[in-house]
Order: structure tokens, then C-alpha cells, then sequence
């Protein structure tokens, strides 16, 4: 077994390291992952199977609806942060770069962390030299999220980070099942992607630890009595043997501690759940363009996608709603099930239904509609029409 997420200390005025970073989008109102591989130059990410592995990470990741504010320098509206470079964990300041609407800027790359070291670490980019007006500063440092400031923080605005990926380490990349002996880079960088979202670094986490357990309402909500106290490793992971769901079946939860060579692990709804009590936004099922309402336009995207019944390792963007990593009928019965087809925007504030296994009978009249109209459009895409 290895370990994987918090290594390492920040000075305490500079917040806290994280073992890794974040999402991709869609629509323009939902944030996006920009992977940034520039500093990368031992050429870890050199082969296109890993890029294309660690977007599809993020993928499995994101499915959020947050509006993250731009961080745009003008004038006396100046600054710079703290990064960690991914290839030789050296600090450099980078100044005055604009970080556009809702984009996260990530710098992935590979680094010896020795045979015994963890298998990747992120680190959170730190606003460093920071002048102007008091609303340029609160941008930089809440992106336009209002419950990031502050100690009593509920929510989370990150900008950039970096993140580290073990050389010394034997990896495999792709959808396809990690080999006997390697170390799933999916399953990984999306475990370290889910800290960058503030899993264990942020202080609207720490908010919501109490004598060594997490205390966020929605994951003791989807924890259930599987879970019952959500007991901590430390403060950055569950505890040992913590299990959520996945469509309804339990699933070793990816945010423990370990993983094994050759294991390959998802995002159950205990970790989902627990990025909704840090202050993200999830869209509702079925919303894969993530634009608030659940419509014919939805089902268009995962036409569109191809990724329909063809098995293989999907995420959120493709029509992978209940989270199985499939795109299958199971998702439009989710989508169905739901309720929103259909109906106009949702409010966002509400949690995001759980998915269960529905009463056929109150599902069936959704079902019906939505499944016949997605597979005419389907049969018609087919067909190049």
C-alpha cells in the first residue's frame, strides 16, 4: 500500500499543501481546469495517453457550478503567489498573470519523491505579494466566492496550484484496468484533485472537524450507518475502511488514505458529499452541460459524446451522471428519476437528488419520455443524420 494526499508544511501563515489539483468544464458558468504543462520538463505528461488520463480525471471530478470571479491586474491592482514547480519542488513568484472566469490553473508534472515517498502531492498556489484596492484583494483571495474569507470560512476560491507526480513510482495511464504492480493514475490524480478542491487544506474544512471527525451535513448525510462518526486520518483523509456509494452500491470512498498497486477507485457520493459541505456548488443529475436545468440539451451532449453504451471509463461531461464511470441506460434512469427533465432551472441551493435504485412505477411516465426522445436522436446521429 501507498500513501497519497497532505505532504509536507507550508510556513502556517501561507495555509496548507495539498497532494494535488482540479477540474475541467463545460459550460462557461462552471469551473474549468486549464492544465498547464510548461513546467513539466522532466516530461512526465510528455506521452498523450497521460494528459488525456489526468482530463479525464478531472472529469470524474467536476461536476460543479460554482462562478469563480477573474482574477484580472490592472493599474495599482497588483500581485503574485506562491507556486511549488512539479518537476523539482522549488518555490517560484509568479506576478501579475490574469487567471480568466472560472478557470483553475494547474501545473502537473513528475518529480522523484524516492521509492518511499507518496505517490503524488498538489500544492495549493498561495496569493504572495498582494497591493491595490480592497475589492481586487478579496477577489484574489475569494474568487467572488463570499463564505471563502476569513476564519469562519464555509466556502472555498482556489486559483492555481501544482501537482506532483512520484517517478520513482510505476504508473498506469488510460482507461483500461491499472496492471498487477502499477499505481492507477486515474484513480490517483482525481484523489488529489478532490484535496485541491479543499478536501483537507481548506479552512472551511477544518471548520467542520470536530475531535478528529468531519461533521459537514451532507456527507453525514450520505455516510449513513456505514459511517457513522466519519473519523478522520489525520486531518486531510477518511480513516481507514470508510466505504461510500457508487449507484447505490458501496464503494471504497477515494478519499482514504491509501491506495494499493493495481486498485483502481472512483468518487462515491461521501466524497461528493463532502465538496458540497466545502461550499461547491453540484450540478443535479442529469445537468451534464452544467447550465442549471436539465433539458433536451443535456441529452444532446451525451449523444454527442459518443460515449454511450460503449463501456470504457467516462465522467460527468460524457453523460456519466451516477457516477459509475459507464454511460448506460442506468443514467437516464437517474436522469428520470430525477424529476427535473425537462422542467426548467433547478435551485441550486437545494441538494442534488440521491441517487438510489427508484419505485419503477412513480419513474416509468419520465422514463418513457426521456428515453424515447434520446434514443430517436440517438438512432438519428447514427444513421449521420
Amino acid at each position: 500500500m501507498a500513501t497519497v494526499g497532505l505532504r509536507g508544511a507550508w510556513p502556517p501563515m501561507l495555509g496548507r499543501v495539498a497532494a494535488v489539483w482540479f477540474l475541467t468544464g463545460i459550460a462557461a458558468a462552471s469551473p474549468i481546469l486549464e492544465f498547464d504543462y510548461s513546467k513539466d520538463t522532466g516530461g512526465f505528461f510528455a506521452v498523450p495517453e497521460r494528459r488525456a488520463t489526468l482530463t479525464l480525471a478531472g472529469n470524474l471530478v467536476n461536476r460543479f457550478l460554482d462562478d469563480l470571479a477573474p482574477i484580472v491586474p490592472s493599474g495599482s491592482n497588483t500581485w503574485s503567489y506562491w507556486l511549488t514547480r512539479p518537476d523539482n519542488l522549488v518555490y517560484e513568484f509568479p506576478q501579475n498573470e490574469t487567471i480568466p472566469t472560472n478557470v483553475i490553473r494547474i501545473f502537473p508534472g513528475g518529480s522523484s519523491l524516492s521509492d518511499s515517498g507518496p505517490l503524488a502531492i498538489a500544492y495549493a498556489a498561495i496569493p504572495w505579494q498582494l497591493s491595490g484596492d480592497n475589492a481586487w484583494r478579496a477577489t484574489v483571495r475569494t474568487r467572488g466566492q463570499p463564505g471563502a474569507a476569513g476564519t469562519g470560512a464555509t466556502d472555498y476560491g482556489p486559483f492555481a496550484g501544482s501537482l506532483v507526480f512520484n517517478t520513482n513510482k510505476a504508473w498506469s495511464s488510460g482507461t483500461a484496468a491499472p496492471a498487477a504492480g502499477t499505481y492507477d493514475l486515474i484513480s490517483i490524480a482525481a484523489h488529489e484533485l478532490i484535496h485541491i478542491l479543499g478536501f483537507g487544506v481548506s479552512q472551511s474544512f477544518q471548520n467542520l472537524v470536530v475531535s478528529g471527525s468531519f461533521v459537514g451535513p451532507h456527507a453525514l448525510a450520505a455516510a449513513g450507518p456505514a459511517n457513522p462518526h466519519l473519523l478522520l486520518a489525520g486531518s486531510s483523509h477518511w480513516a481507514a475502511g470508510t466505504t461510500g456509494t457508487i449507484a447505490g452500491l458501496s464503494a471504497t470512498a477515494i478519499m482514504n488514505e491509501t491506495f494499493a498497486a493495481g486498485e483502481r477507485r472512483l468518487p462515491t457520493d461521501l466524497d461528493r458529499a463532502a465538496l458540497q459541505d466545502l461550499g461547491w456548488r453540484p450540478a443535479a443529475i442529469g445537468d451534464v452541460d452544467r447550465d442549471g436545468a436539465v433539458t433536451p440539451d443535456d441529452l444532446l451532449a451525451i449523444s454527442a459524446s459518443g460515449a454511450f453504451n460503449t463501456g470504457g471509463l467516462h465522467g460527468w461531461h460524457e453523460g456519466d451522471v451516477n457516477g459509475d464511470g459507464l454511460v448506460s441506460p442506468d443514467d437516464l434512469l437517474a436522469i428520470a428519476a430525477t424529476g427535473l427533465f425537462n422542467t426548467g432551472p433547478y435551485a441550486l441551493s437545494a441538494p442534488p437528488p440521491v441517487l438510489t435504485v427508484p419505485e419503477l412505477a412513480g419513474v416509468v411516465p419520465a422514463l418513457v419520455s426521456l428515453a424515447t426522445w434520446f434514443c430517436a436522436r440517438y438512432h438519428k446521429n447514427a444513421l449521420g443524420g
